[in-house]
């Protein structure tokens, strides 16, 4: 009995070990569940992600999308483990915060009722879970605009590059029109920096990533990508509605007066996410369209269409597209 108890602790240390190692918050999520299912094998137990931002609960990053608990996700804004009724012949939902520094992070959802050695087992479970998330996720964060940083975009980028591979290969899985990759540049933000300083400059950058919030759905991915420029990777649409939803962003910046410096604008260029091609292949395609939309007089919004270079968007002024990179003047930066 003892030795089975001892193999059994064992091999729980291995598995709470992998936890720690995990260096990709999508893969944390993945293991975390992994680790649950191997622990509380006749449990049915679900994973969601808090956005700070948008105060809205999603699916964790890296896992499948559920709608049978957003009824009762907002009760774990207390941050304390709570017990509700269910569907399901057990009659509860155990419902677990993940907190860290007294930020909530994401919940855990349990369905039935776990005995009491598996209380114990999962509050450590959760403890190393909350930290290594804690962790993972402030390094995936800009210091100044709460975005996801530079080296999360190249992360998500290669998870979507080894999503679609694997649609590809799969003959009956039902094919979506995939993600749209966008490139957004504030434009004359060197003006705003040497006009104004560098504070209002920040001012008006933790602004701009508070509409972004506002604007996009909680599915959509944002990213600072340096300096004034942004990209945002929007799920499930094609060429026409990114269009539509970009340039609706835009309309709100130039609609939007900034603190001191008033109104200002944003070109943008987008371009579908081609999984046949490298995820810097694609951000190139984007910079392209980018490039144009700046070059045909900025505060505008272009699409990369993938033949010959050519760009599609309504050009302030300019007849609408398409326009070749050629056309567009290059104007300074």
């Amino acid at each position: 009995m003892n030795q089975a108890v001892d193999y059994q602790t064992s091999c729980h240390h291995d598995l709470l070990l992998r936890l720690t190692q995990v260096r990709d918050l999508g893969v944390l999520n993945q293991t975390f569940v992994s680790i649950v299912g191997t622990i509380f094998p006749d449990r049915e137990f679900r994973l969601y992600d808090y956005n700070r931002q948008q105060r809205c609960w999603q699916p964790a990053l890296g896992l499948h999308e559920w709608s049978d608990d957003y009824d009762v996700l907002d009760l774990l804004l207390k941050r304390e483990p709570l017990i509700v009724p269910a569907a399901q012949a057990d009659g509860y939902r155990n419902l677990y915060p993940v907190v860290s520094e007294h930020e909530l992070l994401a919940g855990l959802v349990i369905v039935g009722a776990p005995e009491p050695i598996e209380r114990r087992m999962l509050r450590v479970l959760l403890d190393l879970y909350a930290n290594q998330y804690f962790i993972l996720s402030r390094s995936k964060r800009d210091g100044l605009t709460d975005l996801l940083n530079r080296q999360a975009l190249n992360e998500r980028l290669q998870s979507i590059y080894r999503e679609k591979d694997i649609q590809a290969r799969r003959a009956d899985e039902p094919q979506t029109p995939g993600w749209q990759v966008a490139l957004l540049d504030i434009d004359h933000f060197k003006h705003i920096n040497d006009g104004y300083g560098h504070l209002c400059g920040d001012e008006v950058l933790v602004r701009f990533a508070g509409i972004m919030h506002e604007s996009f759905r909680d599915n959509d991915h944002l990213f600072r990508y340096g300096g004034e420029e942004f990209v945002v990777l929007i799920k499930n649409v094609d060429d026409d509605t990114a269009q539509l939803v970009l340039d609706r962003f835009r309309e709100r910046i130039a609609a939007t007066s900034f603190p001191r410096v008033g109104n200002i604008s944003v070109s943008i260029g987008h371009t579908r996410f081609n999984a046949a091609l490298p995820p810097n292949v694609n951000i190139g395609r984007a910079d392209e369209a980018l490039y144009a939309a700046k070059g045909s007089g900025r505060n505008q919004v272009f699409c990369y269409s993938g033949d010959d270079h050519v760009f599609s968007g309504d050009a302030i002024g300019l007849p609408a597209g398409p326009f070749t990179r050629e056309q567009a003047r290059p104007v300074p930066v």
